[in-house]
Parts: C-alpha cells; structure tokens; sequence
C-alpha cells in the first residue's frame, strides 16, 4: 500500500535535486528508502529510484533533498515541483502505538469527548508547528482541530474514531 510521504518543492541547486517537505514529523523515517513513488496522487504515481536521499535542515524545519535517477540539471527537478511523493507502507519503519499515518486517519469519525458527533476527519493539513485535522461537518463550514493532546483525546484505530476535547469557538 502507498502511503503519502510529502510533497516536492523547490529544486535544490543544479544537478536535479528537489526538496521534498515530508509528512512525518521525523523525515528521518524516510532516510533508507532506494524508491519512491511521484504522482499527483496514489492512482498516477511513477517509481523512481531514489540516488541519494539527505535531511536539510530549514528555518522551517526539516525537509529531505533528494535526486532520483533520471533527474539530471535544474529543469528536470522543477518539472517535479508540486507533484506528492509516496513511499511503500512495507518500506517503512513501524510506527510507535501513538502514531498514525495521515492516510490512516482520513475518514475517521470525531465525536467529542460527551459523544456528541462532530463530523468526518477529510483533510489533515501538515503545518510547520503541527498538523491540523480538517472536520467535515453536515450543514455546517468545516471544523479545525489541531492534532496536540489539549485537543484530541483519543485516536482509536479499531472504531476509525477520534474523540475530540473542543473548547469554545474550536467547532
């Protein structure tokens, strides 16, 4: 199965390399990796093999600099910019019991922590500070809820459920 692993950005420098702003809080899950997918989503990818793979650290964080084989001076990297790159799940290393892939969590229902229903988790946007959960709620704008403890209560993967501690305004 592939997971979502970050997007490419920007060429780094001359010789076909790209940044890649990761989906992981800890890019250096994704060091080892020989191959990764590039698509604009998981249905059109292309498997390219990774040539060299390094963290680069920014004033926004971490991100990876990557070359793949066959991305070779600043044009081909820049026709890369924008597409999502992918990783196979079995490429990967497992996640602790308190962590989740964002595939994971996509569809997710949120009641808060009273049990009243929420919505449906559709989106989770990976912000500099941390991820924010993007509720779908009937009738209503969407409801967003950042993914730190003061907030969610619980991810239960067995009932695909989040319980969520709202405070006022938060929905």
């Amino acid at each position: 199965m592939l997971l979502r692993v970050g997007k490419i950005g920007r060429p780094h420098g001359l010789r076909g390399e790209v940044t890649i702003v990761t989906e992981s809080d800890d890019p250096e899950r994704l060091s080892n990796l020989t191959a990764l997918h590039v698509g604009l989503d998981a249905e059109t990818v292309e498997a390219r093999r990774v040539r060299s793979l390094r963290i680069h650290v920014t004033k926004k964080g971490r991100a990876l600099i990557v070359h793949f084989d066959g991305t070779d001076g600043r044009e081909a990297a820049a026709a890369l910019r924008g597409l999502f790159v992918y990783a196979e799940e079995a490429d990967l290393p497992p996640l602790d019991d308190d962590e989740w892939y964002i595939d994971d969590v996509i569809g997710f229902e949120v009641r808060t922590v009273d049990g009243d229903h929420v919505g449906i988790v559709h989106e989770v946007l990976s912000l500099s500070v941390h991820d924010v959960y993007v509720i779908k709620r009937e009738g209503q704008e969407d409801a967003m809820v950042p993914a730190v403890s003061a907030f969610v209560e619980e991810l239960d993967g067995d009932l695909r459920r989040m319980t969520v501690r709202p405070i006022e305004g938060l929905l």
